[in-house]
């Protein structure tokens, strides 16, 4: 179970982590308050997705897809959980607050960077191909 930033009772268990939207807030049963997913859970379930995808491409060449499955779900559900395990739950602010407006930028500003190198390695591969 995880616990409630606000009050510190269990409120959410593994399961309903693993099925829930990633984005909404979770409102604890007990006290009412709402909480969400760490950005830096986030941001290393996004990075284990990338790095996922990409083993799952080079697997499906290599192995036969029965074999590639059973490892890409047990890894994606590995990495949701060590995120969870390693940055906990914390507390809601509200949409469109001064530190939800902060937080969108940076994450703008960590994730353009990186998908304009991916799309210029893309451009570069196809040319060179």
């Amino acid at each position: 179970m995880y616990n409630c930033p606000h009050c510190f009772a269990p409120c959410y268990s593994i399961w309903q982590r693993l099925t829930s939207n990633r984005r909404a807030s979770i409102v604890c049963v007990h006290c009412g308050g709402k909480s969400r997913v760490s950005d830096r859970a986030r941001l290393l379930e996004a990075l284990g997705a990338e790095l996922l995808g990409l083993a799952v491409v080079i697997a499906f060449f290599a192995w036969h897809w029965w074999a590639v499955l059973p490892v890409a779900v047990g890894v994606t559900v590995g990495l949701i959980a060590l995120g969870d395990l390693i940055f906990p739950l914390v507390a809601a602010e509200a949409f469109g607050s001064a530190s939800d407006t902060r937080r969108a930028a940076a994450h703008f500003w960590l994730i353009a960077p990186l998908a304009l190198a991916v799309v210029l390695f893309l451009i570069v591969t196809m040319v060179k191909g």
